[in-house]
């Protein structure tokens, strides 16, 4: 079906905005600079995309999509949420942390603010389906409370990784990161553990160089 003129406009906005993220960073890209790019007026930007955390939110959004659709053949049709989430995360931040620019793009947003907020909604869907998966029993206000200090500690030593205070590989830190979350929710150490090594084992098996967060 081919593309509508609005379809095509906003494509190019997205593009672009990803190109700069990726050549200059989330700090030195402005609105004008893909306004100024594109040869389009801000009314026109701002009509697909009202702030630049949009287009970031739209990013990480299709990012998360497009992981989850690459591990669609690759986990038994049994595989719940949980361990598909292992092997998404995995892959989530080997990507963005072994490449330099997605590295700086993804510390910026972290500095400035918390990413898992940007994406708070999309997480919660995760989280939840971990809860139903595992039975776990918790209160409406206990799950809020955990998401926000889960959010508060996921940055802090997201932080603390990025200016290398942190000495862990990538696929350590991202096993660290959800073991912690999946404590808070109440789960098992040993359902824990035995997802994190399943999850860490599959994913040495493939090649995700094909994934991009930016270009």
């Amino acid at each position: 079906m081919q593309k509508t003129k609005g379809e095509i406009t906003k494509q190019k906005i997205y593009d672009t905005a990803k190109e700069m993220f990726y050549t200059k960073g989330y700090n030195n890209t402005t609105m004008k600079d893909i306004t100024t790019d594109l040869g389009i007026s801000l009314g026109n930007l701002t009509y697909y995309f009202k702030t630049k955390d949009a287009i970031v939110i739209n990013i990480f959004v299709d990012y998360l999509d497009n992981i989850y659709e690459f591990i669609k053949d690759k986990v038994d049709d049994g595989a719940n949420s949980y361990y598909k989430h292992f092997f998404v995360s995995i892959i989530f931040y080997k990507v963005i942390l072994s490449d330099s620019n997605n590295k700086r793009f993804f510390g910026e947003i972290m500095a400035k603010k918390s990413f898992y907020r940007l994406l708070s909604d999309r997480i919660s869907i995760i989280y939840q389906d971990f809860i139903k998966d595992y039975h776990l029993t918790i209160s409406q206000s206990e799950y809020e409370g955990t998401v926000i200090a889960d959010f508060g500690a996921r940055r802090e030593v997201m932080l603390n990784y990025l200016s290398g205070q942190i000495k862990m590989s990538i696929e350590e830190l991202t096993i660290f990161l959800l073991a912690n979350t999946s404590k808070l929710l109440g789960m098992k150490e040993k359902d824990i553990h035995t997802t994190a090594l399943d999850a860490y084992t599959l994913s040495q098996k493939y090649d995700y160089s094909q994934i991009k967060l930016l270009t």
